[in-house]
């Protein structure tokens, strides 16, 4: 700019053109800024309502908390009895039953949805809903968001301390208020011992509630989503642009006529329109189609030289390794080492089982509860208490390393007896033998070498038909191989 005001030829040339703002933004700007804040997501309600907007937000939450779902749920294994050697009429009538419980509320699902909602509330409260003839019939989920829970129908939207939880109440002083006994619920907490906690009508509970994982969460979820919507709009603002530098130098004062004044606005404004013809000329090119300019117009390419505006961000990969770890399963590392990775899944393994526990104690109540319901005094309460529910170990090299440890103890035994059967089954997770089990056995062992006890091969077996066979005849085939005769066989 020169002393007097007015901008110079050069300062004209040089000059920037840009189009309106509104076109120079991305709606997916728009999109993130606008529906998403700290005040809206945070205060969206109490405490559990803040969970469920944090879980539907974040994926990455969403998915921690439904790859334990789904370990909980590969861990389920089915109903059993424990018995002695031999299960009489009652108890093989008792099994099929509870077989038929579990089936027909799906217990699967119901671990999954379990370990679910116990990982971001704490605690998971379902009423019992039931039949004379059938049983239960439905576990129906009373929302933690609208969960309390009080000793008497008259705590009921009073101030007082809990310390047993006799009624649960569902939108408590409400237009849609339910109360529940607690014997017509189960309850399923994550852990609830020697903890204090307010619930949702200020009062002050003991050895009730769980404390949330998810609390713990909060700081750290409002520094992501801060973190996150700056990444968006860093990475918008730094995508490589191209900059077509255009020479206006043609456009100069001296080629117009007039007072100063007015030759300095003609060029000007003839630069801006040569400008802006060939910005309107640029926004209908195709992404495939190449340019044609003169030989002075030089088209560059701006972009960031701290950073490639695709790298990822570390700083949202660091606060995504803080949310898994506070909800215990381990994250998932890039260049992370072979042993690193297994003993990071062997925890997570952990954690499963360590939430299917305690879904399974509670859907064993309910397994007990509906059968004594259905059959009312036909089985006794010590007979139904042997239902059981099983649990397996998830992940196929924790089998292995179980069944190696099997294999050492069945070796040891060779030396020195040591183990019974009985525990050696239950390192497996199997209950005692039955004596038809045993019986299978017996008669399954008997393929091998007479009076040495192995188990049976294919060459043992082959060669015992062979040998009861007097006369083999012309229909006797000729295994070439044990593959022949294994494909024969299946």
């Amino acid at each position: 700019m020169s002393g007097n005001g007015r901008r110079t030829s050069r300062e004209l040339s040089s000059s920037v053109y840009f189009a309106d703002e509104a076109a120079t933004q991305s709606p997916i700007v728009h999109a993130i800024t606008l529906p998403y804040n700290l005040t809206d997501i945070m205060s969206i309600g109490n405490i559990y309502q803040v969970c469920d907007s944090i879980v539907d937000w974040d994926g990455d939450i969403q998915g921690i908390l439904a790859r334990l779902g789904h370990m909980c749920r590969m861990a389920y294994n089915g109903v059993y009895i424990e018995a002695g050697k031999r299960l009489d009429v009652a108890e093989e009538d008792l099994l099929e039953a509870a077989q038929v419980t579990a089936e027909k509320l799906d217990f699967e699902a119901e671990l999954m949805s379990i370990a679910f909602d116990l990982t971001k509330y704490g605690d998971v409260v379902k009423h019992m809903v039931w039949d004379v003839n059938e049983g239960v019939t439905e576990l129906q989920t009373i929302p933690r968001t609208s969960l309390t829970a009080v000793e008497n129908r008259g705590q009921i939207g009073q101030i007082a301390s809990i310390y047993h939880p006799n009624f649960y109440v569902f939108n408590e002083t409400g237009a849609t208020e339910q109360v529940f006994e607690a014997d017509t619920c189960v309850h399923f907490p994550l852990n609830n011992k020697s903890s204090v906690m307010y619930d949702l009508r200020n009062r002050t509970t003991y050895n009730v509630w769980s404390k949330s994982p998810m609390m713990s969460l909060m700081s750290t979820m409002k520094w992501k989503l801060n973190s996150v919507i700056n990444d968006i709009l860093w990475t918008h603002r730094n995508v490589p642009r191209e900059h077509h530098k255009l020479d206006l130098s043609m456009y100069t004062p001296e080629a117009f006529t007039g007072t100063p004044e007015e030759r300095f606005q003609k060029a000007e404004d003839a630069a801006q329109a040569a400008a802006q013809a060939y910005h309107s000329n640029m926004q209908n090119m195709k992404a495939d189609v190449g340019y044609v300019t003169d030989a002075n117009t030089e088209i560059t390419f701006v972009e960031p030289k701290s950073t490639n505006y695709q790298a990822p961000n570390e700083k949202i990969a660091q606060i995504n390794e803080s949310i898994s770890n506070c909800l215990g399963l381990s994250p998932v590392v890039r260049q992370q080492s072979f042993a690193s990775a297994l003993m990071s899944g062997s925890f997570a393994v952990l954690q499963a089982l360590s939430i299917a526990k305690i879904a399974v104690k509670g859907l064993e109540r309910v397994l007990r509860k509906s059968l004594e319901v259905q059959f009312g005094p036909r089985f006794t309460e010590r007979e139904l208490r042997k239902v059981k529910l099983r649990l397996r170990l998830i992940l196929e090299k924790d089998r292995s390393e179980v069944m190696r440890q099997i294999a050492i103890m069945i070796d040891a035994n060779t030396v020195m007896p040591t183990f019974t059967p009985t525990e050696i089954r239950e390192e497996w997770g199997k209950e005692a033998l039955t004596e038809s089990q045993i019986a299978e056995i017996v008669q399954n062992m008997q393929y091998g070498a007479k009076g040495t006890g192995r188990s049976p091969t294919i060459k043992s077996i082959k060669d015992d038909e062979k040998r009861t066979v007097r006369n083999k005849g012309d229909n006797w085939p000729n295994y070439d191989s044990e593959k022949d005769f294994r494909d024969e066989l299946r």
